[in-house]
């Protein structure tokens, strides 16, 4: 595994791969900026099977791949680090599951709610 190779040869591979995961969250929050603002302007849902609608899909399962990396990151480096560093990780793997079910939770009520409720 890239991680552990690179532990035993970087004295700095926990901040390299700390900034890398910061780097990922931050791209995804762009995508998923996107996305819902591609939903609002359009004022319609992807059908199944479309680019818009992959990519909605692959987004949630990228930000719980990705809060899975900080746990990793945490499991393995944090008892070497200070307390602020650890509450942060973990603060990191919580707001990571929270825009996964976040946006899951929004991408799937635009669909059901243009599926012809009656709202009235």
């Amino acid at each position: 595994d890239d991680e552990d190779e690179d532990d035993n040869e970087n004295p700095f591979s926990f901040q390299l791969h700390l900034l890398h995961h910061r780097l990922d969250f931050l791209n995804l929050c762009v995508t998923a900026r996107g996305l819902c603002a591609e939903m609002k302007l359009t004022g319609s849902v992807p059908t199944k099977g479309t680019r818009s609608f992959l990519h909605q899909r692959n987004a949630c399962h990228c930000f719980y791949a990705l809060a899975s990396r900080y746990f990793r990151l945490y499991s393995l480096h944090g008892i070497m680090h200070t307390q602020q560093t650890r509450t942060s990780l973990r603060m990191l793997y919580a707001l990571c599951r929270f825009m996964g079910d976040a946006l899951s939770k929004v991408f799937a009520e635009a669909v059901v709610g243009s599926s012809g409720g009656s709202n009235a």
